[in-house]
């Protein structure tokens, strides 16, 4: 190929890429729009994002409400055990009785105020606490029993007795092995500190070998590891 050849193809090359770059065949690659699958996936991004705050907003919802107590759960199922037995219907026992304790089962108060049913409601409600799940038990129990199901209730409030004197007992329980804990803890230190002040021949030990630092160590180092066994343990019932 002669020199002029060569030339004119280098020109036509160049003159070409310049036409494509005044046209914008060089710049910034466009964008295009979203096809079917990037609008799925949009879609499906934004129902998640949407399904997470509700999740969050039921959740700070739940946390700001008033914690429905053993007692609560007790005086309502007595409530609706004593209505049943003086010929209250079962729809107007549990509504009074979870009017007069607003904490019990709140969800199921709310949809019951806006007129649903009591049968479907009791089916489809939620408990927070197992004091109010155990309410809620006895609720449907009483819904498929024979008779009033005053006896359904009565035996529920049997139960969170039980369960109200067994938790009782075993705070009682825990409190004391803490304490025995916190005694065991001091004692010992109590002791090696009132040697060391009292005593010279105890701060010449200290001061003549390293052996009673090292034991004192030690020692303080399992009285630590036991004050945080008894803590681990006794963690549960408080």
């Amino acid at each position: 190929m002669t020199a002029p050849a060569v030339a004119a193809t280098i020109g036509a090359t160049a003159l070409g890429l310049l036409a494509l770059a005044v046209s914008g065949g060089l710049g910034p690659a466009r964008r295009l729009p979203p096809g079917p699958t990037g609008s799925r996936r949009a879609r499906s991004a934004e129902r998640r994002s949407t399904g997470h705050r509700a999740i969050a907003r039921r959740m700070q919802v739940r946390a700001r409400r008033p914690a429905a107590t053993i007692h609560d759960c007790i005086a309502v199922v007595d409530r609706v055990a004593r209505d049943l037995r003086s010929g209250s219907s079962p729809t107007a026992a549990i509504d009074e009785a979870l009017a007069a304790h607003p904490h019990v089962l709140i969800d199921l108060r709310r949809q019951l105020v806006h007129g649903c049913s009591v049968g479907l409601v009791v089916e489809q409600a939620r408990a927070e606490s197992a004091h109010e799940r155990l309410v809620l038990h006895a609720l449907r129990a009483s819904r498929r029993a024979a008779g009033s199901g005053a006896s359904v209730f009565e035996r529920a409030g049997e139960t969170l007795r039980e369960h109200r004197v067994w938790t009782a007992e075993r705070r009682a329980q825990t409190a004391q092995a803490r304490l025995s804990a916190r005694v065991l803890t001091a004692v010992p230190i109590v002791f090696a500190c009132w040697g060391i002040a009292s005593d010279d021949g105890v701060r010449r030990a200290y001061a003549s070998s390293p052996l009673p630092a090292i034991s004192t160590a030690a020692g303080l180092a399992l009285n630590v590891v036991g004050w945080w066994w008894m803590r681990r343990l006794t963690r549960g019932g408080a």
